[in-house]
């Protein structure tokens, strides 16, 4: 569900395990949360953008070009 930030952290290399680490809950977590089976707290959300250097927008949400092009594709 989380495709850019499963993007961002696949281009920088750093597993489901450290992106648990950094924002401090269980690998298994992290990664229910990546796939959308949970929700990031905003805590969460912060914490991960503040360790990329990008905005929640970046990470979290998609433009509304991007819904489009997904909707019609």
């Amino acid at each position: 569900m989380f495709h850019k930030l499963r993007n961002i952290r696949q281009a920088n290399k750093i597993s489901q395990k450290e992106m648990a680490s950094i924002i401090g809950i269980s690998l298994s977590s992290y990664s229910d949360k990546e796939l959308g089976h949970e929700d990031f707290r905003y805590g969460e959300m912060l914490k991960l953008a503040n360790h990329f250097g990008v905005t929640l927008n970046d990470l979290f949400w998609e433009s509304d070009k991007e819904l489009e092009a997904e909707i019609y594709v």
